[in-house]
């Protein structure tokens, strides 16, 4: 699951009646398991909202792995640039996938 967070006192009609409200504004984005384990709508998704995130004064990233062994949770923190890339990086390998599956 992917869940985004506006930690600041700016709602989305705000930002739709002043969109520079975004550069005051705190996000952070939640994602469970891993990058991999995202579908192709929410990969899709991210990138497109991936220019508005860099607008946010501060934003927050974290890759929360619930091990069911342990049933500890482990967190990693990513940074927007590197989610972005590895965003991109799945969405080529999975269309790469795709073209080579059509062409068997």
């Amino acid at each position: 699951a992917v869940v985004f967070c506006n930690s600041s006192f700016i709602s989305r009609n705000e930002y739709q009646n002043n969109p520079t409200a975004i550069y005051h504004g705190i996000g952070r984005l939640f994602i469970g398991d891993s990058l991999e384990k995202l579908t192709n709508y929410q990969v899709k998704e991210l990138l497109h909202y991936m220019e508005a995130f860099h607008c946010f004064r501060l934003f927050d990233i974290f890759i929360i792995d619930k091990n069911k062994k342990t049933k500890y949770n482990s967190v990693q923190t990513i940074s927007l640039d590197h989610l972005e890339a590895e965003l991109k990086n799945i969405s080529y390998d999975r269309m790469k996938v795709s073209m080579d599956n059509k062409t068997r």
